[in-house]
């Protein structure tokens, strides 16, 4: 009897250990999803009288566009149309992970800014236990593996150091303060800021372990599993399972799988998600829309050097310091992490077929960054010092000292939340609600209110956000000078086949009288419905 007892407590304390070691990640993520949560809660509580909290510090013009990227999903579609520009085209299967929570808000019927960040949340506690299972595949010492989880959670760059310089000309290049610009650079901005990046990391962490078992094995499942997670990564960037599958292809050829199983499974992790793949190449190369809008965009250019260099200046100094042991050991996942920084230092930087898609290649850069830090942390520098209390407080102090970017983003926007990019005056608000309300068209009107439309409306503008919009400076100024009556604005509307006009008192100019009483009436903020 006794012997039956202690083989049926055996499993069960391995359970248990087992589960406790989840503890960890899901705690951090519940965590991270609180303090991440700190700016927008304070963002609401702090709108002032007569305004409206937007619902974005980080990134609002772009955070917008997916907005409307969403309202889409919410109205049943599974395309995209940009609704930032009335040049017509073939509406695109992409963008599906937008698409995807804007069904879930119709479903769940939700406002879309409530599952904007509750994609937020989630993505906080699922990239913290992605990333742990990731980890502990590539990381042995428990030591080691703790301080690569909390450097991945809590890590940002210098980019303060660039912007304490007054963004100094390099090589006659001006600099930016890129960590504080491109969340996909670190897991803490990517929560805080726009939640795809961090799924992107979730795929990502989750298809690289999956993946590197599967060949190790010769598990066809595993495999397949893995393909699903690069599926989930094809869905938010395409291009993304590309560079994943290069690195992948390398580490295999130069530590080749002992078994043709380990062959097929790595081979179908990347065929899962390769349909859509090529789907979502040839919408960007046959699609007049989707092209239009993959070369117009300036953020889909490379990172000027000097900037990304301090932009992840933490992580890359650890991680040069870990490279040279990579490269001893040569283990397939050696070999997989430095092909991922290799293809991606080429991407960025050399003439490829990639162009100006190349940014687009960054998405959970800091995993093979913090994994070869934390083993240049534990296998080289920390050996060096005899003492223990050292042993143990530099890796502590490191993160600390890394931290101190994330700290600022979660700070700064409570000094500045009542500032007017962050807020709406209740007449305007309520305009774009009014017109939410109303039969699809096209609307005339300036960006800075254009930028918000599609994001609050069914409605297509004919200008509204510098990157989606075509021939942006140009429409600009044709708008100025239809709204402000420097060009007839009863033929443009004609032309232009518009069916709601909006006039806002920042125009300095009365409201045009050629069209009428306006629909939506406020002194400050005026709608015309034209049929």
């Amino acid at each position: 009897m006794a012997a039956v007892s202690d083989a049926v407590a055996a499993p069960a304390g391995a359970v248990r250990k087992g589960l406790g070691e989840w503890t960890l990640p899901l705690a951090t993520g519940l965590v991270l999803a609180l303090v991440t949560a700190a700016p927008y809660v304070y963002g609401y509580l702090a709108q002032p009288h007569g305004q409206v909290f937007l619902g974005f510090f980080y990134l609002g013009d772009d955070a917008n566009t997916y907005l409307a990227k969403m309202r889409q999903g919410f109205e049943g579609a599974w395309s995209w149309q940009n609704r930032y520009t009335t040049e017509e085209s073939p509406a695109a299967y992409l963008f599906m992970f937008w698409l995807l929570l804007g069904h879930v808000a119709a479903i769940a019927g939700l406002p879309l800014i409530v599952v904007f960040h509750l994609a937020r949340v989630a993505a906080a506690v699922a990239l913290m236990a992605a990333a742990w299972l990731c980890i502990t595949h590539f990381i042995q010492d428990r030591g080691a593996r703790l301080f690569a989880f909390f450097f991945l959670a809590f890590g940002l760059g210098m980019g303060y150091v660039i912007q304490a310089l007054g963004h100094p000309v390099v090589f006659g290049n001006p600099t930016d303060t890129l960590d504080w610009r491109m969340p996909e650079l670190t897991a803490f901005y990517s929560i805080l800021a726009l939640p795809h990046f961090a799924w992107s990391g979730v795929f990502a962490a989750l298809g690289i372990p999956l993946t590197l078992k599967a060949i190790e094995r010769g598990d066809v499942r595993l495999g397949a599993l893995a393909g699903l997670a690069w599926l989930g990564q094809a869905s938010i960037h395409p291009q993304m399972p590309i560079l994943m599958g290069g690195a992948t292809a390398a580490a295999m050829l130069l530590r080749r799988p002992s078994t043709r199983q380990g062959w097929v499974a790595g081979a179908l992790a990347f065929a899962i998600p390769a349909p859509y793949i090529l789907y979502a190449y040839f919408a960007f190369i046959g699609n007049p829309e989707v092209q239009r809008w993959t070369f117009h965009s300036k953020n889909a250019l490379p990172p000027e050097g000097f900037s990304f260099l301090f932009a992840i200046a933490p992580q890359l100094l650890l991680a040069v310091v870990g490279i040279p042991g990579a490269l001893r050991r040569r283990s397939r996942e050696d070999l997989f992490l430095i092909a991922w920084l290799v293809l991606l230092a080429a991407i960025l930087y050399l003439p490829n077929p990639a162009g100006d898609l190349r940014r687009r290649f960054l998405d959970a850069l800091y995993i093979p960054l913090v994994i070869l830090a934390a083993r240049g942390m534990f296998e080289v520098i920390l050996p060096r010092f005899r003492s223990a209390r050292a042993r143990r407080l530099i890796p502590f102090s490191y993160v600390a000292f890394a931290a101190i970017g994330s700290a600022f983003l979660v700070l700064a926007p409570m000094l500045v939340a009542t500032q007017p990019q962050y807020v709406m005056s209740r007449p305007y608000y309520g305009g774009l609600t009014w017109l939410g309300d109303q039969p699809q068209g096209r609307v005339l009107s300036m960006p800075g209110i254009g930028l918000y439309v599609p994001a609050y409306s069914p409605d297509t503008v004919y200008v509204g956000h510098y990157d989606e919009t075509f021939d942006y400076y140009t429409k600009t100024q044709t708008a100025l000078d239809v709204l402000t009556g420097k060009s007839d604005i009863e033929a443009f509307d004609q032309e232009n086949h518009i069916r709601y006009v909006i006039w806002t008192s920042d125009l300095k100019t009365p409201p045009p009288a050629a069209l009428g009483p306006p629909a939506y009436d406020t002194p400050d903020f005026k709608i015309w419905k034209l049929y």
